[in-house]
């Protein structure tokens, strides 16, 4: 399940930052406006943060590395859950996607965080959890509310 979710974490982005770049291209923008631009969503951070650590997980058995313990893995629940929530219950109804820009748009917003929660509740070991724990998963999101 892993090697499925982070296959699709990464095709999502690197398809998402190829339509972006090839927009912005014809748009007569630098390339590198497309990738900051791209990079500068919640959605696809969290994405990338999907990819990485289910791809951390996959490589290393050992829950003790930073992105395989237990709790950052549950906070990057938290994470892709309130992204796909968000998307399905505020932005959904803003934009029609159509073609390869759909595929990028369901990938990222609905797939993705389906598979991740899925893996969560059915994989990751919760024992180790605490109360205190979701407090400091804020602080991802606040710190992107600054920037």
């Amino acid at each position: 399940m892993l090697a499925v979710i982070a296959g699709l974490a990464w095709f999502a982005l690197t398809l998402q930052t190829g339509l972006v770049v090839r927009t912005v291209v014809a748009a007569g923008q630098p390339p590198v406006t497309g990738i900051i631009n791209t990079f500068s969503y919640f959605t696809i951070l969290t994405n990338l943060l999907v990819a990485i650590v289910c791809t951390a997980s996959l490589l290393h058995t050992s829950e003790d590395t930073l992105f395989t313990r237990p709790s950052n893995l549950s906070a990057v629940a938290v994470y892709i859950f309130v992204v796909g929530l968000t998307y399905s219950l505020l932005l959904r109804s803003l934009w029609n996607p159509t073609g390869l820009q759909a595929v990028a748009d369901t990938s990222l917003h609905d797939v993705t965080p389906i598979l991740y929660m899925l893996f969560w509740i059915f994989f990751v070991a919760k024992g180790t959890l605490h109360w205190t724990q979701p407090v400091y998963w804020l602080a991802y999101p606040a710190d992107l509310c600054c920037i």
